[in-house]
């Protein structure tokens, strides 16, 4: 749309006011139906178009390589269609069985939480949900989503796989922290049998885990769901990742909100589970038992997209307490509602959690 205006109107001192505009349209929630068939019209013109002139090279013996890039044209279009039209959703009417109907119910499918007390509350790990593992700086939570990722990763089929996105710990660190959480062992323990911890690793389904660093975009987001499309999808700092909001900047709190909706049609649209980290707010420091509110970012409608919160809190008035994290689960769609609190000791040096 841009492009086509500087082109009509090369002199046209009024740029960036029409580049705003633009911008303000595609941050409207477009609720006609009218409107969203005529903005998916547009999108499907213009990858038709792209597809098209790469077809045309094709053919005219001017290039060759295109087709595969034709399939990720149709992958990254797809991508951009917030929901088919109501028309096709007309043609294929629901249909279930009542033992399919129970055991989504039931929250029966998918692989397990590391912590009994989790599979209790939330249930096993369902695709194309959304949920968030927040506490405040050093009370684990990055320990919490490794310890999790290698359990889920235990259960898998060979053609699964989990993507860890991350974009603050270095790679080398994440990925030796998860090996400690894998095989329940120190650093110390690992060094000293390095050739057998490497083939239990190996046993494990260490090698389903692929990780990635400086996940800062949800173009780099879109790339591994497209191309990899992971079970699960755990992003590390989610709050932090930046999104296309039509060129122009928004406030912290709209790209917040922004990224979590983002989050929530990806994992529908790839029917993957997405875990984001988060931090908490600073009033959070020295509590036990963390509230929604105490999610960064948490002044928007974060807490309407997910459909679980695991809230890890700590004490640090009592030295007798300072290993203990107390666990809240303030949001949990997944079972009826059910919330839950348990106490859990971190075991820091072997990157676990146990039940208390």
């Amino acid at each position: 749309m841009r492009t086509f205006y500087d082109l009509l109107y090369p002199e046209s001192r009024e740029r960036e006011v029409y580049a705003e505009l633009i911008g303000e349209i595609f941050r409207q929630d477009v609720s006609s139906d009218i409107i969203r068939d005529l903005i998916e019209q547009l999108i499907e013109q213009h990858y038709a178009a792209q597809m098209m002139y790469k077809l045309t090279q094709v053919v005219d013996g001017s290039s060759s390589g295109k087709l595969l890039q034709i399939q990720s044209d149709l992958d990254e279009y797809s991508s951009k269609l917030r929901n088919p039209p109501q028309k096709a959703n007309a043609l294929i009417p629901f249909s279930a069985s009542l033992e399919d109907l129970i055991a989504a119910d039931m929250n029966v499918d998918g692989p397990e939480w590391f912590l009994p007390k989790l599979n209790e509350i939330i249930g096993r790990l369902k695709r194309g949900t959304l949920g968030t593992i927040f506490a405040f700086v050093d009370s684990g939570k990055t320990s919490f989503g490794l310890r999790s990722c290698v359990h889920f990763a235990t259960q898998l089929s060979p053609a699964e796989t989990i993507v860890y996105a991350g974009n603050e710990e270095a790679s080398s660190r994440l990925s030796l922290r998860m090996a400690q959480a894998m095989l329940g062992k120190t650093k110390r323990e690992i060094n000293d049998d390095t050739e057998s911890c490497n083939r239990r690793l190996s046993t494990l389904g260490f090698s389903k885990i692929l990780l990635y660093d400086s996940i800062t975009h949800t173009r780099q987001l879109e790339v591994l769901l497209s191309s990899i499309r992971p079970r699960i999808l755990f992003i590390d700092q989610g709050t932090k990742v930046r999104g296309d909001t039509g060129g122009t900047s928004l406030s912290e709190v709209g790209e917040a909100q922004y990224i979590f909706n983002w989050y929530r049609e990806r994992a529908k649209l790839y029917e993957t589970s997405i875990i984001c980290l988060a931090q908490a707010v600073g009033e959070a420091e020295n509590r036990k038992y963390l509230k929604l509110s105490d999610i960064y970012g948490s002044r928007v409608s974060i807490q309407g997209e997910l459909d679980y919160a695991i809230g890890i809190g700590r004490t640090l008035d009592d030295a007798g307490l300072l290993r203990h994290r107390f666990i809240n689960i303030p949001k949990n769609k997944l079972k009826d509602g059910l919330s839950g609190r348990f106490v859990t000791e971190f075991i820091n040096e072997r990157c676990d959690f146990k039940e208390i």
